[in-house]
Protein backbone atom coordinates (compact mmCIF):
# COMPACT_ATOMS: atom_id res chain seq x y z
CA UNK A 1 0.00 0.00 0.00
CA UNK A 2 2.44 2.58 1.03
CA UNK A 3 4.26 2.03 -2.53
CA UNK A 4 1.58 2.61 -4.43
CA UNK A 5 0.73 5.79 -2.09
CA UNK A 6 4.15 7.03 -2.93
CA UNK A 7 3.95 6.31 -6.76
CA UNK A 8 0.88 8.54 -7.04
CA UNK A 9 2.30 11.53 -4.38
CA UNK A 10 5.93 11.64 -6.55
CA UNK A 11 7.90 14.69 -5.00
CA UNK A 12 10.06 16.19 -7.35
CA UNK A 13 13.14 18.61 -6.80
CA UNK A 14 15.10 20.45 -9.28
CA UNK A 15 17.83 22.10 -8.13
CA UNK A 16 19.62 24.46 -10.36
CA UNK A 17 22.83 26.01 -10.16
CA UNK A 18 24.08 28.90 -11.73
CA UNK A 19 27.64 29.62 -12.44
CA UNK A 20 29.12 33.13 -14.07
CA UNK A 21 32.70 32.23 -15.24
CA UNK A 22 32.68 35.98 -17.15
CA UNK A 23 35.24 38.23 -16.14
CA UNK A 24 33.10 40.95 -17.98
CA UNK A 25 29.94 40.94 -17.11
CA UNK A 26 27.70 40.56 -13.71
CA UNK A 27 24.47 38.35 -14.72
CA UNK A 28 21.09 39.37 -13.04
CA UNK A 29 17.86 37.23 -12.86
CA UNK A 30 14.94 38.98 -14.93
CA UNK A 31 12.00 37.21 -13.45
CA UNK A 32 10.34 33.37 -13.82
CA UNK A 33 7.61 31.36 -14.82
CA UNK A 34 6.34 29.01 -12.52
CA UNK A 35 3.72 25.64 -13.08
CA UNK A 36 3.13 23.58 -9.78
CA UNK A 37 6.43 24.75 -8.86
CA UNK A 38 7.20 26.31 -5.63
CA UNK A 39 10.99 27.81 -4.32
CA UNK A 40 11.99 25.97 -1.28
CA UNK A 41 12.22 27.93 1.53
CA UNK A 42 10.09 30.96 2.89
CA UNK A 43 11.13 33.70 0.01
CA UNK A 44 9.56 32.88 -3.72
CA UNK A 45 10.77 35.98 -5.31
CA UNK A 46 13.62 35.32 -7.58
CA UNK A 47 15.96 38.51 -7.56
CA UNK A 48 19.43 37.97 -7.56
CA UNK A 49 22.61 39.30 -9.12
CA UNK A 50 25.66 37.05 -10.15
CA UNK A 51 28.82 39.24 -9.74
CA UNK A 52 31.79 39.00 -12.78
CA UNK A 53 33.83 36.16 -11.39
CA UNK A 54 36.99 37.84 -10.46
CA UNK A 55 40.54 35.93 -12.14
CA UNK A 56 43.54 35.78 -10.25
CA UNK A 57 45.85 38.55 -9.46
CA UNK A 58 42.28 40.85 -8.86
CA UNK A 59 41.96 41.45 -5.47
CA UNK A 60 41.38 44.04 -2.63
CA UNK A 61 43.16 43.98 0.50
CA UNK A 62 42.86 45.59 3.26
CA UNK A 63 45.85 48.22 3.98
CA UNK A 64 49.12 46.08 5.46
CA UNK A 65 48.24 43.64 3.74
CA UNK A 66 49.83 44.41 0.54
CA UNK A 67 51.34 42.46 -1.40
CA UNK A 68 49.10 39.73 -2.00
CA UNK A 69 49.51 37.34 -4.77
CA UNK A 70 46.33 35.63 -5.39
CA UNK A 71 46.45 32.20 -7.28
CA UNK A 72 42.70 31.74 -7.85
CA UNK A 73 39.76 32.81 -9.81
CA UNK A 74 36.01 33.63 -7.75
CA UNK A 75 33.61 32.07 -9.84
CA UNK A 76 29.92 33.50 -8.54
CA UNK A 77 27.18 31.44 -8.37
CA UNK A 78 23.45 30.33 -7.61
CA UNK A 79 21.45 27.55 -6.43
CA UNK A 80 17.62 27.73 -6.68
CA UNK A 81 15.50 24.65 -5.77
CA UNK A 82 11.80 24.21 -7.12
CA UNK A 83 9.21 21.69 -5.78
CA UNK A 84 6.22 20.34 -7.53
CA UNK A 85 3.32 21.87 -5.07
CA UNK A 86 1.06 19.55 -5.96
CA UNK A 87 2.52 15.88 -5.47
CA UNK A 88 -0.40 13.95 -6.68
CA UNK A 89 -0.08 12.63 -10.12
CA UNK A 90 1.84 15.95 -11.30
CA UNK A 91 5.07 16.99 -12.13
CA UNK A 92 6.19 20.60 -12.52
CA UNK A 93 8.21 23.17 -14.83
CA UNK A 94 9.16 26.68 -14.61
CA UNK A 95 11.10 29.36 -16.95
CA UNK A 96 13.93 32.01 -16.26
CA UNK A 97 15.39 34.85 -17.81
CA UNK A 98 19.34 35.91 -16.91
CA UNK A 99 19.86 39.86 -18.35
CA UNK A 100 23.73 40.38 -19.08
CA UNK A 101 24.20 43.83 -16.45
CA UNK A 102 23.61 47.50 -18.18
CA UNK A 103 22.54 45.73 -21.42
CA UNK A 104 19.14 44.54 -22.51
CA UNK A 105 20.49 41.09 -23.32
CA UNK A 106 20.40 37.82 -21.89
CA UNK A 107 18.64 34.53 -22.02
CA UNK A 108 15.68 32.38 -21.66
CA UNK A 109 15.85 28.99 -19.85
CA UNK A 110 13.07 26.39 -19.06
CA UNK A 111 12.95 22.98 -18.02
CA UNK A 112 9.85 20.68 -17.88
CA UNK A 113 9.72 17.60 -15.57
CA UNK A 114 6.55 15.71 -16.86
CA UNK A 115 4.88 13.04 -14.54
CA UNK A 116 4.84 10.05 -17.29
CA UNK A 117 7.32 11.33 -19.30
CA UNK A 118 11.10 12.07 -20.32
CA UNK A 119 12.23 15.57 -18.76
CA UNK A 120 12.81 18.54 -21.18
CA UNK A 121 14.68 21.38 -21.25
CA UNK A 122 15.24 24.82 -23.40
CA UNK A 123 17.56 27.49 -23.76
CA UNK A 124 17.48 30.29 -26.31
CA UNK A 125 18.98 33.76 -26.91
CA UNK A 126 17.49 36.96 -25.90
CA UNK A 127 14.71 37.85 -23.56
CA UNK A 128 11.01 37.38 -23.32
CA UNK A 129 8.48 37.22 -20.38
CA UNK A 130 9.11 33.79 -18.98
CA UNK A 131 5.46 32.58 -19.30
CA UNK A 132 5.73 32.69 -22.81
CA UNK A 133 9.10 31.17 -23.40
CA UNK A 134 7.80 28.29 -21.30
CA UNK A 135 4.40 27.84 -23.02
CA UNK A 136 5.97 28.00 -26.69
CA UNK A 137 8.08 25.21 -25.60
CA UNK A 138 11.28 24.91 -27.65
CA UNK A 139 12.83 22.37 -26.19
CA UNK A 140 16.25 21.03 -27.35
CA UNK A 141 16.80 17.48 -28.78
CA UNK A 142 19.67 17.02 -26.23
CA UNK A 143 18.28 18.07 -22.56
CA UNK A 144 21.23 16.03 -21.35
CA UNK A 145 23.81 18.64 -22.55
CA UNK A 146 23.51 21.51 -24.69
CA UNK A 147 24.97 24.41 -25.41
CA UNK A 148 24.09 28.29 -26.65
CA UNK A 149 25.57 31.51 -27.92
CA UNK A 150 23.83 34.69 -26.28
CA UNK A 151 23.84 38.38 -26.47
CA UNK A 152 25.55 40.53 -29.20
CA UNK A 153 28.86 39.04 -28.20
CA UNK A 154 27.93 35.72 -28.18
CA UNK A 155 28.41 34.34 -25.06
CA UNK A 156 28.50 30.63 -24.85
CA UNK A 157 25.86 29.13 -21.98
CA UNK A 158 26.23 25.69 -21.37
CA UNK A 159 23.36 23.55 -19.74
CA UNK A 160 24.01 19.83 -18.55
CA UNK A 161 20.85 17.64 -16.38
CA UNK A 162 22.01 14.41 -14.87
CA UNK A 163 18.34 12.01 -15.86
CA UNK A 164 15.55 12.58 -17.61
CA UNK A 165 13.76 10.16 -15.80
CA UNK A 166 13.45 7.95 -12.56
CA UNK A 167 16.37 10.41 -10.29
CA UNK A 168 17.17 9.12 -7.00
CA UNK A 169 14.38 10.18 -4.43
CA UNK A 170 12.99 12.76 -7.62
CA UNK A 171 15.90 15.12 -7.21
CA UNK A 172 17.20 16.50 -11.19
CA UNK A 173 20.44 18.49 -10.99
CA UNK A 174 20.95 20.98 -14.03
CA UNK A 175 24.16 22.92 -14.26
CA UNK A 176 24.29 26.10 -16.19
CA UNK A 177 27.74 27.53 -17.15
CA UNK A 178 27.93 31.11 -18.20
CA UNK A 179 31.21 32.14 -20.37
CA UNK A 180 32.75 28.82 -20.11
CA UNK A 181 33.01 26.18 -22.39
CA UNK A 182 32.83 23.26 -20.61
CA UNK A 183 31.89 19.62 -20.86
CA UNK A 184 28.59 18.73 -21.72
CA UNK A 185 26.83 16.27 -19.58
CA UNK A 186 29.09 16.74 -16.35
CA UNK A 187 26.99 17.68 -13.49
Amino acid sequence: MAYLWNWLNRKYTIRLQIFNWDDINSWKATGQYLSNAKICGDNQNLDFTLPKMVKPGEVVVPPGFEPVETLDSVCYYAVIVWENDNTFMEGCSMAIGMQKNETSEGFMWAFDCPRFSNNQQAGDDGLKDPKVYRQEGHWNKNPLGFQIQSTSAKIPVSFALDALSDASDGLYNIHMHINKNKPLNEV
